[in-house]
């Protein structure tokens, strides 16, 4: 922090090892500074070299009593500070995104097994109702609306292929009786017709 009466230094925090009082007073800024200040602007920068080393700087007007501008004053930071700062940030936040980017990376495989277990069940629950085994399996549980929905409906089909095959049997039986009442009937029916031609 320094204070400055028109350009001049008069009390500052930045040291000099060169001037008797051990603080960078009494030397002024760059001229072009002062020119945009005394104008009453706010000037920012970054490398703005003051005792030798490079700053990012602002200066502001300071107004005396008759509301004329008298001086100025000064906030910086040592770029080299700024610099080592911006850098402990950045890995940081290297460091944060890589331990998210693992979390992420547990938490998908975590759901991708939530999600497969059932998937796998209802699989192999159809490949066995494609071979014709309509025998309930291992039943899969999902908390996944879409995959129960596919859990319920291999359930029905599997119920209505049975209870379509056993209508089919139903029928099949009734048509093998009706078949042989008919076999029977055609039989006595000839039995009949050779007892009339031999009559």
């Amino acid at each position: 922090l320094t204070l400055f009466l028109e350009n001049k230094r008069f009390i500052t925090s930045i040291p000099d090892a060169s001037n008797p009082t051990g603080r960078n007073e009494g030397t002024t800024c760059d001229e072009e500074i002062w020119k945009e200040v005394s104008k009453g602007k706010i000037y920012r920068g970054d490398k703005v070299s003051i005792s030798g080393n490079d700053y990012f700087v602002v200066y502001l007007p300071l107004y005396g009593v008759d509301n004329e501008i008298v001086g100025m004053a000064f906030a910086g930071k040592p770029e080299s500070l700024i610099l080592e700062e911006l850098r402990g940030t950045i890995i940081q936040i290297l460091i944060l995104s890589v331990i998210i980017l693992i979390l992420c990376c547990v938490e998908i495989a975590f759901v991708a097994g939530w999600v497969k277990k059932p998937l796998v069940i209802i699989a192999d629950n159809l490949k066995y109702l494609a071979d014709g085994d309509l025998r309930p399996r291992q039943r899969a549980k999902s908390s996944i609306f879409e995959i129960n929905s596919i859990i319920n409906s291999r359930i029905k089909l599997s119920e209505a292929l049975s209870n379509t095959i056993g209508r089919v049997q139903e029928v099949s039986s009734g048509l093998l009786k009706d078949g042989n009442v008919l076999q029977s009937m055609a039989s006595n029916s000839s039995i009949n017709a050779d007892n009339i031609s031999h009559a």
